[in-house]
């Protein structure tokens, strides 16, 4: 049986998914899916219980993914099972494109040849490209993070002065021009970019 819920989630009329075998909500293909079917039964009855994700299909022929907990109870010595199905779609929608996202720009900031650290409102390093993680290992000032979810005023002070032959450094960024302004200062505040001078 499935509840007014489920049979409008699926796209189906009150009633007719009686009868008719889980495979039908499944996106997968014909001789895939009763293999899934008794996989997830299999271990739904080893655990008494099972929970992920399902690619689905209505009745129109719509696919979407669905969270599916599965628990298995017995009814006068009889096996029974009870699934609840969540559409989970645009989250996984959403989860992609935040991903694609972050490649494109992190491929944007790798290829700029500065040492580049994005910064949040309040100075926090939220992310930080190639280039200044090299120049980070090789000056030996920050961790294996790369000063990531740190404050960065505490992170570029842990960079060593100036060796022979450069002109300030990271202290010398710090510092500004004479009087100990940030260069930047006036500039909006809710992205920085650090990078050797």
């Amino acid at each position: 049986s499935a509840n007014p819920a489920t049979e409008t989630m699926f796209g189906y009329k009150q009633g007719e998914l009686v009868g008719q075998h889980v495979s039908v909500l499944h996106d997968l293909e014909e001789a895939e899916s009763p293999r899934v079917t008794a996989k997830t039964m299999a271990s739904v009855q080893e655990g008494s219980s099972w929970e992920g994700e399902i690619n689905r299909r209505r009745k129109d022929g719509t696919p979407f993914v669905s969270r599916s907990p599965i628990n298995a109870f017995e009814v006068a010595g009889k096996l029974h099972f009870f699934a609840v199905h969540a559409d989970i779609t645009e989250q996984k929608q959403a989860g992609l494109e935040q991903r694609r996202s972050a490649e494109l720009q992190a491929s944007i900031l790798n290829a700029l040849p500065a040492e580049v650290v994005l910064l949040s409102k309040d100075g926090t390093i939220v992310t930080v490209n190639e280039n200044w993680r090299r120049f980070a290992a090789a000056k030996l000032f920050v961790t294996a993070d790369f000063g990531l979810g740190r404050n960065s005023v505490y992170v570029f002070l842990q960079a060593p002065g100036p060796e022979e032959g450069e002109e300030g450094g990271v202290h010398g960024v710090l510092a500004g021009p004479a009087g100990g302004r940030c260069q930047n200062e006036d500039a909006p505040r809710e992205r920085g970019v650090a990078h050797r001078a």
